[in-house]
């Protein structure tokens, strides 16, 4: 599945879905099965799922380092122009 331009594998996905249940972000993690489930290509990220998944990544696995990369940098990016 694509998130945020990066391409995750499978179980990977499956992982990050796990960590943001353990983090309280149950609708988040629900999108992520649900697209796992239904075989999504790519899957949109509105802003707020996107500061979710950094939440749930300070502790993250090497599958997801790529994502949590790209996300830090985005973070970065709208604070600097205040979005």
């Amino acid at each position: 599945m694509v998130l945020a331009c990066i391409s995750v594998e499978d179980p990977s996905v499956l992982e990050l879905a796990g960590k943001l249940r353990d983090a309280g972000f149950d609708a988040t993690a629900a999108r992520m099965e649900g697209g796992y489930e239904r075989r999504v290509l790519m899957l949109a990220l509105d802003t707020a799922e996107r500061r979710e998944i950094l939440h749930a990544l300070v502790d993250c696995p090497e599958g997801l380092r790529d994502l949590r990369t790209v996300l830090q940098t985005e973070a970065v990016w709208r604070d600097r122009g205040g979005l």
